[in-house]
């Protein structure tokens, strides 16, 4: 009798202590938040309560999941050049014992091309949150352009890639120095001495009073009777894309 007894109390004792595991995982283990974020996503796809995906066949789901981990992809990639671009910085500002960089501004983008004019950026902060003339735009560590027109609560950036545009540049990993023209839509165009080592996607950095990324180096072509290379280089972010940015105060 008291086997049969300890037999009928047996499963209740091994589901009571599934649940306390149960418990602990999802509440209080350092895997709780991976464990909850899975449970959320079965249970809202089992639901239909995911707006994304309700709905989507098996291939349309299988496209968006791919795109979702192309866009992570972007901004690990972002991610990681932000603190080499930051990093870099710190160096040379110790170099040159330069002081703590300048704060900056966190503006919101109300207009940008197409909507904008050619080229440029409307922001919603102006003369009133401390926006000047002059003052640099940059997007995570990337050079934008600059304040073109400032009013109270707005403020017009025009992009360093406008036409007629031109910027002192450091090209690839020798710093070589060039001149980048503006050529319209983040895009850029370049001329370099035959023999400078360069390919293509080394980075085009602004050699200006707050140094960034400018552009990245997209095509390279050169002819046996011409003296210079020519590079093509466009912006590593796009413009129709930007919500936020920053500005930094310009120092002369």
């Amino acid at each position: 009798m008291a086997r049969s007894r300890d037999s009928k109390h047996r499963p209740a004792g091994i589901i009571a202590a599934c649940l306390v595991l149960l418990a602990v995982v999802f509440f209080s283990s350092p895997f709780a938040p991976y464990v909850r974020s899975i449970y959320k996503n079965v249970y809202a796809l089992r639901e239909g309560s995911n707006p994304q995906y309700a709905g989507m066949s098996r291939a349309a789901l299988i496209a968006q999941l791919s795109k979702d981990e192309r866009s992570l992809s972007l901004v690990r990639y972002q991610s990681v050049l932000y603190g080499m671009l930051a990093d870099e910085n710190a160096k040379l500002r110790q170099a040159l014992n330069a002081g703590p960089p300048p704060r900056s501004i966190l503006a919101r983008v109300i207009s940008r091309p197409p909507q904008s004019l050619y080229d440029t950026l409307l922001i919603d902060q102006g003369s009133e949150s401390g926006v000047q003339k002059g003052d640099f735009a940059e997007y995570q560590g990337i050079a934008l352009g600059t304040v073109a027109s400032v009013g109270k609560g707005t403020a017009l950036i025009e992009l360093f890639s406008a036409p007629g545009e031109q910027n002192d540049v450091l090209v690839g990993k020798t710093n070589a120095i060039a001149i980048a023209n503006g050529m319209g839509g983040g895009a850029f165009e370049l001329a370099v001495p035959n023999g400078v080592q360069v390919a293509n996607g080394d980075t085009i950095r602004s050699a200006g009073t707050e140094p960034g990324l400018l552009a990245v180096v997209a095509n390279i072509s050169s002819t046996s009777e011409s003296a210079t290379m020519t590079l093509r280089a466009h912006s590593p972010v796009s413009f129709s894309d930007l919500d936020f940015i920053e500005i930094v105060p310009h120092t002369p």
